[in-house]
């Protein structure tokens, strides 16, 4: 076999191995989710971070391998965020405060907005968002 016979093999490879890699991403995906349902429960829950920790390490070395370096640097980047909280006891405090302020408030998801005290769920046309300014502004 000729270099640029090999060459185009080696290439024919990576692409298979790339394009497997993107669609077995949908159950990294959901492993995502389930830990941030985790995390959203107890986020101060060390085992939880650590687990985060190690998939966002894999993601970012295993996306970075498949040419994928836009999710493997975004996955380092959140590695590294996952590193601090995991180390950073006033985080921990804050997401606690965090929570018992949203608990309080009814928040249950993103976004969630107030506007006078009123709140307003979900992601809402513009008119939504006016009409409760002006109501505000009206006293009503």
């Amino acid at each position: 076999m000729s270099d640029p016979a090999r060459a185009a093999a080696a290439a024919q490879a990576l692409e298979a191995l790339r394009q497997r890699y993107r669609a077995s991403i949908g159950k990294t995906i959901e492993a995502f989710r389930a830990l941030a349902t985790s995390l959203a429960a107890q986020p101060d829950a060390a085992e939880v971070v650590e687990t985060l920790r190690r998939e966002l390490h894999r993601v970012r070395g295993t996306a970075g391998s498949y040419g994928f370096s836009e999710a493997s640097r975004l996955c380092g980047v959140m590695e590294d965020r996952a590193v601090r909280w995991s180390a950073d006891p006033r985080l921990e405090a804050r997401i606690s405060a965090d929570e018992t302020q949203a608990a309080k408030l009814h928040v249950e998801g993103t976004p969630t907005s107030f506007v006078n005290g009123r709140r307003i769920v979900g992601a809402q046309p513009i008119a939504i968002y006016r009409a409760a300014v002006e109501r505000a502004l009206a006293g009503k």
